[in-house]
């Protein structure tokens, strides 16, 4: 704990997420003073009561420059007027922008964010690809499209089905199983059209995914941890919404590899793809310079990942023991509630045979009578319940009882309202905010 009367003093970025909320608790419950921002103003950082101030900025997806001149302004209004630490925790997006300008904050504030230069040998997606095969790390076989020529020989290098993926994106989007040749080239003309670049193509591998998180110090990983999400939403390509913490011996020597051969200063996420036979390799897929969807989980599995990245920025080396609770689970509950009805939804033959049959209820078209037509409702609404739906919703909630809520608010009631920005993407743009997608 912090000698409170030097009460250090940490920016945290993208109020509007449950990542954000997890650091500030972390935080704040280690004696720092917290102040949140977001290019929003009605944030779970705004009403959450671990952050003393709160202010709104330029979205710098807009306006970069603007961005930057309001964080620079902010910056210097909150400044201590002594010599106690000063730091800048970005935890979206904004990492990778805060790293690259970082000189300009040089003699401002501390920013957490890894060097630019290792970021950028591991995104785009294209550019990882390069760092694997320079380090020699083990990672699925992948062919850069560089030209539309080098199509018609994928056939020689890989066995259909393969993947087709952007050399950028978030949480699968864009990324399709590819059957045979045919469709390669048929999905290659829409990837083009849609991102107008040249995607990857690369080997279909098996196993399940993987989520490795560290924290290093100039290369040497000095806190990690592995989770897999147990169920996710929606189903196939989903944000995990249920997670477990495993033993990570089968990805560090992998990450150990890479993280040491870029010098890697500060947090990072990587995905993995594991088939879970202990004489099979994981393959690493993706790697992510930043806090992750999951760092709730992080810190209810032991590994308090804010509060030691901090130490390692202010004070120069993380100090505390790390003890990982194997087997740990969490979960967002209303989305876990929502995974178990998409079954329901996906019933679609039982599902319009209801909307036919309530139509029916209540028109008579077919001169039916009112006790037949009741019939054939009743008979369609059971069938649709005879469906998976409530087998699936005791599958994903057993044990539901052991498994900790992320939105567990008696601690900090206010930030209740942050849970609107997740409903609200939904509703508004039909998908989760992007930071659970990560």
């Amino acid at each position: 704990m912090i000698n409170t009367r030097q009460q250090p003093r940490v920016i945290i970025t993208y109020g509007r997420s449950l990542m954000a909320l997890t650091a500030a608790h972390n935080l704040g419950k280690n004696g720092c003073d917290v102040i949140g921002c977001d290019d929003v103003d009605l944030t779970v950082l705004k009403f959450s009561k671990h952050t003393s101030n709160y202010f709104t900025h330029a979205s710098f997806d807009k306006d970069i420059d603007a961005y930057l001149d309001d964080m620079e302004h902010y910056i210097k209004k909150y400044k201590p007027d002594d010599d106690r630490p000063y730091i800048l925790m970005p935890m979206f997006r904004d990492a990778k922008i805060l790293a690259q300008h970082r000189k300009r904050f040089k003699d401002l504030i501390t920013i957490t964010a890894p060097d630019i230069n290792s970021i950028n040998q591991v995104t785009p997606k294209d550019n990882l690809v390069k760092t694997c095969e320079k380090l020699n790390v083990t990672a699925p076989k992948t062919v850069i499209i560089e030209d539309d020529n080098q199509l018609d020989s994928i056939g020689d290098k890989f066995d259909f089905p393969v993947l087709i993926k952007p050399t950028t994106g978030r949480g699968g989007r864009g990324i399709h199983i590819i059957k045979d040749q045919d469709e390669l080239k048929s999905r290659y003309q829409n990837h083009k059209e849609k991102y107008d670049t040249f995607p990857l193509i690369q080997e279909l591998v098996d196993g399940e995914d993987y989520c490795l998180c560290v924290l290093c110090d100039n290369g040497k990983i000095v806190a990690h941890m592995a989770y897999k999400n147990l169920h996710t939403f929606p189903r196939d390509s989903g944000a995990g919404i249920m997670r477990q913490t495993v033993d990570d011996k089968f990805f560090l020597d992998t990450a150990t590899k890479l993280l040491k051969g870029l010098n890697w200063h500060g947090v990072a996420e990587l995905d993995f793809k594991w088939n879970e036979q202990k004489d099979s390799p994981a393959y690493l897929i993706e790697v992510n310079s930043r806090f992750w969807a999951g760092l709730f989980h992080s810190v209810e599995s032991g590994v308090n990942f804010p509060w030691l990245t901090y130490q390692l920025f202010a004070d120069g080396k993380v100090t505390d023991n790390v003890n990982v609770d194997i087997g740990k689970k969490t979960k967002i509950p209303g989305l876990l509630t929502l995974a178990s009805a998409q079954e329901f939804f996906d019933q679609e033959d039982s599902f319009k045979n209801l909307q036919t049959s309530w139509s029916a209820l209540w028109s008579n078209k077919n001169n039916e009578k009112a006790q037949t037509r009741m019939t054939n409702f009743a008979k369609s609404f059971r069938n649709l319940l005879d469906a998976p739906l409530l087998e699936n919703y005791d599958k994903i909630t057993q044990d539901d009882d052991d498994v900790i809520s992320e939105l567990s608010l008696g601690d900090d009631p206010m930030t209740t309202l942050g849970i609107l920005f997740i409903v609200s993407s939904l509703l508004k743009h039909g998908e989760l905010p992007p930071e659970l997608k990560s």
